[in-house]
């Protein structure tokens, strides 16, 4: 694995240099989130915000009361004003408590809501977009991101409203205790806004660039996490070691940029700020030639603090707002996917293909007796190769039998978003209910693919399946998939206990009856005698992907889980491919009394299985190429099957 360049990562972040500002889009569709709360939180922007304004101001009046008690020389105007700024703070000192409240209070609820519409979106959006992208990409939108988009709710618009109320307020006074002097000191505090305006869209795009490095520095270390052992087996620290600090450049030097636009802006305001010693200097000579204007002078220069943070800080809330939405938008990329249809609609049919071949009158008769002979017989039609659409012309479509199936799956066609090449293509065969057909080929045949399409877990490009007679088109998903059962190869465990993981993490704590399901599914998975012998048995906990059980304990809780679910149909992907010889009998024990009662469709590497199935299917670049059973198969010299067999099968 090679290291990334720093070439790379500049040419990244140069990249995020020329990102376009994307307008206020991002904010109008995140301020959704506060409508429930909109009086809760409007309660506490304004509360705080007026109780800020209400401390500026009588500030300012004390100031001019003490400055002109000082001048007269009057003890009693310096102590009258005293009892009115303690009450006064008082008051507003109660007013920050309840409303700050009411508004931590909206801002909790709104960040719960943003995190629990990105989870739902998360597992509802379609399984080819969780495929596509890293899981520790998820992960730093669900945490790093989610964390600075609620920013611009929790601090970012308090201390706008704050600001503006007190700066707007504290502009009023100013021009109210001298129309000249206050106009001049609004103009002068408003010089930094002006000077930073030239930063902020720089801002926004250097701040999405950021987020997505460190996107892919949470990405990079959670394949260090998840890939430990891997790593020290082939001895890929070096390599791993070098692609993460790759990634940490990238996080560092996008950083740089935004703490340089970030430092280039309050130099900006610094320079801008100058202007402010000028009026000083102005105010002062002003009160040399009269005396009696200073107390005024010295109230609107306290008023100065309130309005001129105002335009500074609107400049850095606004900066920040930018920096946030980026993080926001990394958020409603999630939630702007389409979440998963809760029924697929039929494809349209595509235009039928010319017959390279007109078929004669005799010919349809020919076939036509050989159907009424039993050629559509399950096992015992076609064991050759067919044709992309599964029939020769006049012919049943290969597969399907007399007797009415479990599982029909009519000219299936799949291929993955982006891929242009189909991954199944005319798909055709059918099960008859309890009855077992093996799916076997070559790696990258499609195997896996046909049971993702077969659960929904994809759409079909074209054809259909039919479980009992019900068209997945005519199914919602989830109803659909409440149809099968599935074992896979590699068996998924949650962080939970033993009954969790069998029964269900929601259902953990059911009723004694299904406590007694799931023992029953324990033994027939026979997994009861090492669930037994665990410190809490049934609520014992398994560990992080079941980290706590070996791979054959793992396998036999997924088969006792796919017990317990009790579907019709029960899908086995190769459920024993990583087990020692040992586990590897529990595992095959335990799917013979499974496949007993049910229809059940086998990817298979093993003789043991291929040998009882009912039928088996050989797939090869997607395509059904070979059918029969064991024998027949066996019995063609130039069957794709029988080499598989004398390669692979025989010898496992």
């Amino acid at each position: 694995m090679a290291p990334i360049s720093s070439n790379t990562s500049k040419a990244q972040v140069n990249a995020g240099k020329q990102t376009k500002p994307r307008g206020p889009g991002p904010l109008r569709r995140l301020l959704p989130f506060i409508k429930p709360y909109a009086a809760l939180y409007l309660v506490g922007i304004v509360g705080v915000a007026l109780a800020n304004l209400g401390f500026n101001v009588v500030f300012a009046r004390m100031i001019i009361d003490f400055t002109r008690g000082a001048m007269e020389i009057s003890p009693r105007a310096i102590l009258g004003s005293v009892p009115l700024l303690a009450a006064s703070m008082l008051v507003l000192g109660v007013l920050v408590f309840w409303a700050g409240r009411k508004l931590i209070n909206a801002t909790t609820m709104v960040l719960g809501d943003l995190r629990d519409a990105f989870f739902h979106k998360v597992l509802t959006m379609p399984v080819g977009e969780t495929e596509r992208r890293h899981s520790g990409d998820i992960l730093s939108r669900a945490t790093n991101d989610i964390s600075l988009a609620g920013t611009a709710f929790s601090q970012s618009f308090q201390t706008l409203a704050n600001t503006v109320f007190s700066g707007v307020g504290s502009a009023v006074y100013a021009v109210m205790l001298d129309p000249k002097l206050g106009l001049m000191a609004i103009a002068v505090c408003a010089l930094p806004l002006i000077a930073s305006s030239f930063f902020v869209p720089r801002l926004r795009a250097a701040g999405r660039v950021l987020q997505e490095s460190k996107g892919r520095l949470v990405s990079g270390f959670s394949d260090l996490i998840q890939g430990a052992e891997v790593i020290r087996t082939f001895n890929l620290s070096d390599a791993m070691y070098q692609r993460v600090a790759g990634e940490i450049a990238q996080v560092q030097e996008a950083g740089l940029r935004q703490a340089h636009l970030e430092a280039g802006r309050s130099a900006a305001g610094g320079v801008a700020g100058l202007i402010r010693v000028l009026f000083t200097v102005y105010a002062t000579r002003q009160a040399i030639l009269n005396p009696a204007m200073i107390p005024l002078l010295v109230g609107i220069v306290q008023l100065m603090n309130p309005i001129g943070n105002m335009f500074s800080t609107l400049g850095t809330t606004i900066a920040g707002i930018q920096a946030n939405l980026a993080a926001g938008e990394r958020v409603l990329e999630i939630l702007d996917i389409p979440a998963e249809p809760v029924i697929y609609t039929p494809p349209i049919a595509a235009t039928p293909l010319k017959p390279t071949h007109v078929v004669t009158a005799s010919e349809t008769a020919a076939d036509t007796a050989a159907a009424d002979t039993g050629a559509g017989d399950a096992g015992t039609e076609d064991a050759g190769i067919v044709g992309a659409d599964g029939a020769r012309p006049g012919e049943a479509m290969p597969g399907v039998t007399k007797e009415a199936p479990a599982i029909l799956v009519k000219d299936l066609t799949f291929r993955y978003p982006d891929n242009p090449v189909n991954t199944l293509e005319g798909v055709c065969f059918s099960v008859p209910k309890g009855k077992t057909v093996a799916v076997v080929g070559p790696s990258g045949s499609g195997k896996t693919t046909l049971f993702k399409v077969l659960l929904g877990l994809y759409p079909p490009l074209s054809g259909d399946i039919l479980v009992d007679s019900q068209s997945i088109y005519e199914t919602d998903l989830e109803a659909w998939r409440a149809k099968f059962s599935y074992v896979p190869q590699d068996a998924f465990l949650f962080s939970g206990t033993v009954l969790e993981n069998v029964q269900g993490s929601e259902q953990g704590a059911g009723p004694d009856s299904a406590l007694g399901e799931v023992d029953k599914a324990l033994a027939i998975a026979h997994a009861d005698e090492f669930v037994g012998k665990l410190p809490d048995g049934l609520h014992s906990q398994v560990g992080q992907r079941g980290g706590n059980l070996s791979g054959g304990q793992r396998q036999r809780l997924a088969i006792a889980r796919a017990v317990f679910k009790d579907a019709p149909v029960l899908l086995l992907d190769e459920a024993t491919s990583h087990l020692d010889t040992e586990s590897e009998k529990l595992v095959q024990a335990a799917l013979q009394q499974l496949m007993q009662t049910r229809t059940c469709i086998v990817i298979a590497h093993r003789l043991s299985t291929v040998e009882n199935a009912h039928q088996i299917l050989y797939l090869e670049d997607g395509r059904i190429t070979e059918r029969g059973t064991h024998g027949e198969l066996m019995a063609d010299l130039d069957s794709r099957y029988r080499l598989l067999v004398d390669r692979e099968l025989s010898h496992r």
